[in-house]
């Protein structure tokens, strides 16, 4: 029912405001529940919300194509979840307070056009990953800490060929395994 202009109780509702239109659920005339927003620049959040904010299972879309599907608290990024970035770049793992906190599992392309994918603890390369040069094709599979080789790797060419095997450290190869 209405007490005055707001509806009091649950229901469905499409709501225009100047930033965008949400189509959902509604509860006592806040948005609550399932529904989606979308704004007038591209962005668009289609997941669960409470008391106007999202808050719960989601996903959200930016105008620029970026991609985020997990947890949200009080419309940021928190727990699980999934950043893919149009350009195809991923981090799969923790988020608190909007940002990437903890382990997970990455694909960042660096400006010279190198790649890495594998493993990072707060946005630094740490357990088991591949780093593909861009210049010269070469490719280095394994262990990582600190942003650098650490542990057991193979570094090989760009046509496949095995350059060095064995142990690094701190970047530097030691020995062959």
């Amino acid at each position: 029912h209405w007490e005055g202009d707001v509806h009091n109780g649950k229901g469905k509702t499409r709501r225009s405001f100047p930033s965008g239109v949400y189509t959902g659920a509604t509860l006592d005339g806040q948005i609550t529940g399932r529904g989606v927003f979308e704004w007038t620049d591209g962005r668009k959040y289609d997941g669960e919300w409470s008391h106007d904010s999202p808050q719960g299972h989601g996903t959200f879309v930016d105008a620029d194509g970026d991609r985020y599907t997990g947890q949200f608290v009080a419309g940021r990024y928190q727990g699980q979840g999934k950043l893919t970035r149009a350009d195809g770049d991923y981090f799969h793992g923790e988020f608190s307070g909007g940002e990437r906190v903890g382990r997970g599992k990455a694909r960042i392309t660096y400006n010279s056009g190198d790649v890495y994918e594998g493993e990072v603890v707060t946005g630094v390369r740490n357990g088991h990953g591949t780093y593909t040069w861009r210049g010269s094709g070469e490719r280095y599979t394994g262990e990582w800490e600190g942003d650098e080789m650490h542990g057991k790797g193979k570094l090989k060419a760009a046509d496949g060929r095995t350059l060095r095997q064995g142990v690094w450290s701190h970047g530097a190869f030691l020995s062959a395994a």
